[in-house]
């Protein structure tokens, strides 16, 4: 793996991973660009798909650095070391219901996500569309990145309507957070995690919109969800591939670097964007999400090979 590569990943990672724009798009794309012009030697089968799991470890590590005090505080509260109504500064969210509803968040997108994948996969048993690599829905849209296109337009598509409608009506706080919201959100993560090109950032915080919260809220219980939502991915992904032997040869100085890069821009990414969707629209993002799917679009329907992307 070059270094320039790693870096260049690491930088993509830690922009789209927290903006609304869908990481997977912009990493299935960058794998596209380096590919066709040559930048990239040929990589082993499962090299890039663990790197790819590796520069979410360093987006896991910028939330965790980024809101260390107020995970501090949480384990406080249920160590009985700080107060049992202590509240999160900036959106209101109390702190001791904060894991529960984290709980109940991720518990709807692994529910959510199954159902899709077992039943996807059951169907294309059925259909005979079944091959080695494509079992169910995920595979199928990796293995098309034409669709992560049409997704990424559809990202758009959702920041759009959810901007217009969160212009109407009274916002709720953090302390009028509820399981309703909680369950939203995690059933818009699980839409995530398996239509590829669907921003997970984008598509939780529109959850919460759609909800009722305001948009301080919606956008840091997004990013402290995104914290057992990566550890789980990384735990998962890094057992599927410890299988194949293949973790112990990579060049792990290089995607150090890759990491770094993903951890320091990552940061800076949720430390601004917080700022910036309490004071800003998300029209910006949803015309970025239809232009870069166009041009992802003209790119994949003009390559005759196309990279999938971790």
């Amino acid at each position: 793996m070059d270094l320039g590569y790693a870096v260049v990943k690491g930088i993509v990672q830690g922009l789209a991973e927290f903006l609304p724009i869908s990481s997977t798009a912009h990493l299935t794309f960058t794998n596209t660009l380096f590919q066709i012009f040559h930048w990239q030697s040929p990589l082993r089968p499962g090299e890039d798909e663990f790197f790819d799991i590796m520069l979410h470890l360093g987006t896991l590590l910028a939330v965790v650095i980024y809101f260390r005090e107020d995970l501090m505080t949480i384990l406080g509260v249920w160590l009985g070391r700080e107060r049992a109504d202590a509240k999160d500064p900036q959106s209101g969210l109390l702190l001791k219901k904060l894991p529960i509803f984290i709980a109940v968040s991720m518990m709807t997108t692994i529910c959510w996500i199954l159902f899709l994948l077992k039943g996807s996969g059951i169907l294309f048993s059925k259909l005979h569309w079944a091959t080695a690599q494509v079992e169910n829905l995920s595979d199928y849209y990796f293995a098309h990145p034409i669709w992560v296109t049409i997704h990424l337009m559809l990202t758009g598509c959702l920041l759009f309507f959810c901007e217009r409608s969160s212009q109407h009506g009274n916002r709720k706080s953090g302390e009028q957070f509820s399981m309703r919201n909680a369950l939203a959100i995690g059933f818009m993560q699980g839409c995530a995690g398996v239509f590829h090109g669907i921003s997970r950032s984008g598509s939780t915080i529109c959850g919460g919109l759609f909800t009722g919260l305001d948009r301080i809220t919606a956008t840091r219980y997004t990013f402290l969800l995104s914290i057992p939502t990566f550890l789980m991915a990384a735990v998962y992904e890094t057992v599927k591939l410890s299988k194949t032997g293949i973790i112990l040869s990579l060049n792990w100085p290089v995607m150090l670097v890759g990491v770094v890069f993903s951890a320091v821009v990552g940061y800076f990414c949720v430390k601004y964007l917080i700022q910036y969707v309490a004071t800003h629209s998300l029209y910006g993002f949803a015309v970025y999400c239809w232009i870069a799917a166009i041009i992802m679009m003209v790119l994949f329907l003009n390559t005759s090979h196309v990279v999938v992307a971790g």
